[in-house]
């Protein structure tokens, strides 16, 4: 019993220690494929429907393709950790996995694979670019950027397709294209890379 007993002070201790709360230890890790993958699913709300197997929907597929094979480590130690996820090709296909999540928009909602809807998108847009990004940027992590990265991302929100400076009105077509553009963005981030 007194085993147990100094196993769970050694787990207290290492919860409440100041260095697990340490900015430091704070998004320390990249997200393994399977956490990207999943993770942005799930924080974003996106529908996923399997489909029949061999479909090309399966998420595990798309998680090798990020170099983690579900189920199937590289050796008995595991899979690598931190930047062993990150090269050029898997970064590359980090940004694919995004931009195909936010462009998939199926005519069936049964139809098999991930997607965002258009209510999910409308549900997290406001009123101005301000609380719009702060909400994606809640929803995507909480993610902590410095303000030249939320003014830049506030900038493409207030920028139309030539460029120019437009005012953000936040309707249907805006959620199509700006947020959906929007969302991208912030899940091609680096700090979106990381746990």
């Amino acid at each position: 019993m007194a085993n147990n007993h100094s196993i769970r002070e050694v787990v207290r201790a290492i919860f409440s220690s100041d260095e697990f709360f340490s900015d430091r230890a704070m998004f320390g890790l990249v997200k393994s494929p399977v956490e990207l993958v999943v993770g942005a699913i799930r924080m974003i709300g996106a529908r996923y429907n399997a489909g029949p197997p061999g479909s090309g929907s399966e998420l595990a597929g798309f998680s090798s393709l990020l170099g983690q094979e579900v189920f199937n480590p590289p050796d008995v130690s595991g899979w690598p950790h931190g930047m062993g996820w990150i090269n050029t090709a898997t970064l590359l296909s980090r940004y694919l996995f995004a931009d195909l999540l936010v462009i998939t928009r199926p005519n069936d909602p049964n139809s098999p694979g991930a997607f965002i809807d258009h209510d999910q998108l409308s549900k997290h847009t406001k009123g101005n670019t301000k609380k719009t990004v702060k909400n994606f940027l809640s929803l995507l992590g909480p993610l902590n950027l410095d303000n030249a990265a939320i003014g830049a991302l506030r900038s493409y929100l207030q920028t139309d397709d030539q460029g120019n400076q437009a005012t953000f009105t936040p309707d249907d077509l805006t959620i199509e294209k700006k947020i959906r553009g929007l969302v991208h963005q912030i899940m091609c981030l680096s700090e979106f890379q990381l746990n």
